[in-house]
């Protein structure tokens, strides 16, 4: 009989029982002593405290017991052994579990602001202790976890009618805490009482077998369903009962313009980490309130030293790299002597190519890492004067204005060696990777890139979603859709949020009719089949951003991915922003930031309302303008402008669903804006709007967006230091850097909206028209891309019910389909 039969047979026991059944199977524990000592405490103060003190989770409590009784002799030895133990000789959450339950009277929440004010929606704890319990042989592997061996986590909940209520029993990690805690919930018939208002999972930070220091983690569940109808919406009331707020995102970017956006939104997280360790830096930068393991990982390389590098797999073409290895940077290791032992005795000839030169910028770098792994051995190399570092930078930029070819020519940041996949003899000037067919028909090495995928999601606790960029310009789209019906089938209730982005270049008109055919059929089938494996798709991507409202700002040229790829990549690190936000409690009141969501949360309120519209509209204000002055005569929400193109302007949709974004916004001049300001101004000017969202979430930071050295000189000349907006531009300045331009505040928007009307009818117009209709000129074209006419008519008849749900007239509230 195991431990979990025994407490599913009377699933309300006391502790006194629970601990009895600890006891009795004391064969699962390391340490018999531990079980005395907590059946003693458990024994002594259950009913004495439970009451009071179930109402805290552990995480709320000092670690250490006040108030202890002085006729308690027996609580104190019970407390003290449970503290001097050997950390790894004890289940750790059980010994926390108990230690809430043994604090006293006074109780003193820890001094973490993620915390602050939720002990007063706390309802109860809930955690459980690891048991070894080996399954068979041929079982093991799906239950492969963080630790070396297959352990069974046995949770138990206290609730206010002082009993230790059995939950469930699942294997090892926070993903199954996570599934017992959802299933508890769901469950009407489990025993565990329930009550109306956020209930909470948490997880002290301890750490495992192999050292590595897990983080606190969270899962929050929302309102009762009817208690939600009443009340104002928010993002932490949009998850619903059941659902789960997690941490950590996996990041994949397809294709040659996704890798260049991506490699600008990991030089602003790089800046940002460099900036929030920088003692000279701004105190808005050293105080930004985000957590950067939801985007990266701790590793260490061959060398014993500790990395910190992107969850990320790049893919694209063989050569993409450039001067980098696929190995990385730090992790590459120099080549193996070339062996003593000859097995071949004819003519040999060798076919080298020369490594490709680094550019001044990456040669900056690697002085810098030279510079300061000398200085970290204790040498003194001597440093570079101030004079010479502005004239050393001066020329970086300059030569990144003209020699940019790869996107790791700007790159600034380490990773990982999985991290990094070239398609072998797949070159980057292949010409005619153009379209949906050539990519289905080149694609392999799928199974490499799922294992590389599969090691980042294996290394999570609590995975949030995935968050896919994709240049889905040409073949990679097919790419793309492979892996993310790969992902459908693996991780089917892990939310994948994908940007679709392309180059102004790849907008150029085709030279054929057959060629526009072709093109425009990409562009359906495309849309078709990512949209179909993800939960929200965010179209990116103007025919010519340097002439649209979004660049009236800046200087960009659209020839140059390098430009294009950067208005694009700040974009979406503004609104991922809110995923990567301290959470804090709603009695809890934070002037730095607010709004903080999870992926689920932002899919739930764009694509899963009645609408069910799972395309969403980006836009940007970028410098984003101040709250009041002579610059703000239009509003914030009047400098949003579109970056998704062929949508409608000006349309009026009370249906629509709004998450703004808003970074180091000015209140006036270079005077930053609070948290409380920028929220009362936003909220102002939807009220005085002639046309408002049904629902807008409302995210802001006091951090404004940082500028990287790499960054392209793309600011217009009226654009100040601080990304403020002058009222005079500066003379003889076409065009504003890195050097010039230091931080820029930023806002972006997702909308959900019947904008995108005409970007879906034009897709659905030219499937039928080129594909499905009778002797329609690409039928032929479509079948040597792999599609049937099944294929296309499903594909038709997905757009068309996505084009009726945001028709004013389509009949929403109908029952017929």
């Amino acid at each position: 009989m195991t431990l979990a039969e025994a407490q599913k047979e009377d699933p309300t026991t006391s502790i006194e029982t629970c601990m009895d059944l600890l006891n009795e199977y004391g064969e699962y524990l390391d340490d018999n002593a531990y079980t005395k000592a907590a059946h003693q405490l458990a024994v002594d103060i259950s009913l004495r405290r439970m009451c009071e003190n179930a109402r805290l989770s552990s995480s709320f409590m000092d670690s250490k017991p006040v108030n202890m009784d002085s006729d308690s002799e027996n609580d104190a030895r019970a407390v003290d052994f449970l503290q001097s133990s050997d950390d790894n000789e004890q289940p750790q959450h059980y010994i926390q579990l108990l230690m809430s339950i043994g604090n006293r009277r006074t109780r003193q929440p820890r001094r973490n602001s993620a915390l602050t004010g939720r002990e007063y929606d706390c309802i109860g704890a809930i955690d459980g202790t690891h048991m070894m319990v080996v399954p068979p042989a041929h079982q093991q592997a799906v239950y492969r976890g963080r630790r070396h061996s297959c352990t069974q986590n046995v949770m138990a909940a206290c609730s206010f009618d002082m009993l230790f209520t059995y939950v469930n029993t699942r294997w090892e990690g926070s993903t199954a805490d996570s599934r017992v805690l959802t299933e508890t919930m769901i469950d009407p018939d489990d025993a565990i009482s329930r009550s109306l208002g956020i209930q909470y999972e948490v997880d002290l930070p301890v750490e495992d077998i192999e050292g590595e220091q897990e983080g606190q983690h969270e899962q929050q569940h929302g309102m009762d369903a009817q208690e939600a109808e009443t009340s104002e919406m928010s993002g932490r009331q949009q998850l619903g009962l059941h659902e789960t707020t997690m941490r950590e995102i996996v990041s994949v970017q397809v294709g040659g313009f996704a890798n260049f956006v991506g490699s600008h939104f990991w030089n602003f997280q790089d800046e940002l980490l460099g900036l929030a360790s920088d003692p000279h830096a701004e105190p808005v930068f050293r105080n930004q309130h985000t957590n950067m393991d939801v985007l990266y990982r701790t590793g260490e390389t061959p060398r014993g030293d500790v990395s910190y590098t992107p969850r990320m797999v790049s893919l694209d073409f063989q050569g993409s790299l450039g001067s980098m290895s696929t190995c990385g940077t730090l992790y590459n290791e120099s080549s193996p002597a070339d062996s003593d032992v000859i097995t071949w005795t004819g003519n040999v000839s060798t076919h080298a190519s020369e490594p490709r030169k680094k550019n001044l910028f990456l040669q900056r770098l690697y002085e810098e890492e030279e510079e300061s792994s000398t200085l970290m051995n204790g040498v003194n190399g001597g440093g570079k004067s101030s004079s010479q570092r502005e004239i050393h930078d001066r020329d970086v930029v300059e030569n990144l204005e003209n020699v940019v070819k790869y996107w790791t020519d700007f790159s600034k940041v380490h990773y990982h060696p999985r991290s990094l996949y070239e398609f072998s003899g797949l070159w980057m000037d292949s010409q005619e990777f153009d379209n949906y067919g050539i990519g289905r028909d080149v694609f392999s090495g799928g199974e490499e890139i799922n294992e590389r995928i599969r090691f980042f999601v294996e290394e999570c606790d609590h995975i949030q979603g995935f968050q896919f960029i994709v240049d889905d310009s040409g073949g990679f789209s097919a790419v793309a859709a492979d892996l993310l019906e790969t992902i459908a089938d693996e991780y089917g209730n892990t939310p994948v949020l994908l940007y679709s982005v392309r180059s102004p270049v790849s907008f150029m008109n085709p030279i054929s009719q057959k060629q526009t055919v072709s093109r425009d059929l990409h562009d359906a089938v495309s849309f078709s089949k990512l949209s179909s494996f993800c939960k929200l798709i965010v179209p990116i991507g103007l025919p010519s951003l340097s002439t649209s409202k979004a660049a009236t700002f800046l200087s960009v040229k659209d020839e140059k991915p390098h430009h294009c790829s950067a208005v694009y990549a700040a974009t979406l690190h503004s609104v991922s922003l809110p995923f990567r936000m301290e959470q804090l409690g709603p009695a809890a009141d934070s002037r730095d930031i607010s709004g903080s969501m999870d992926v689920n949360g932002l899919v739930q309120m764009l694509a899963g309302q009645s609408r069910e519209n799972m395309v969403a509209i980006m836009d940007v204000a970028m410098p984003a303008p101040p709250l009041t002055g002579a610059q703000g005569n239009q509003t914030l929400l009047g400098n949003l402008h579109p970056l998704t193109p062929e949508i409608s302007e000006d349309v009026a949709d009370f249906h629509a669903v709004e998450s703004i974004t808003a970074l180091g916004t000015f209140s006036a001049g270079v005077s930053r804006a609070s948290v409380p300001e920028v929220n009362a101004r936003v909220e102002a000017a939807y009220k005085r709007a002639t046309s408002r969202p049904m629902f807008c979430h409302l995210s802001v930071a006091q951090c404004p967006l940082p500028i990287p050295l790499p960054f392209p000189s793309i600011f217009g000349a009226s654009v100040g230091q601080q990304g403020e907006l002058l009222g005079s531009p500066i003379t003889g300045s076409s065009s504003r850097g890195s050097l010039d331009v230091h931080s820029i505040p930023l806002a972006a928007r997702l909308r959900s909206s019947s904008a995108v009307l005409p970007f879906l009818e034009n897709r659905l117009g030219k499937l039928h028209r080129y594909g499905i209709e009778r002797g329609a000129p690409g039928a032929q074209l479509l079948r040597s891309w792999g599609f049937g006419q099944d294929e296309l008519e499903d594909m038709g008849e997905m757009m068309s019910k996505m084009v009726v749900q945001l028709k004013p007239d389509s009949g929403m509230s109908s029952d017929s389909d």
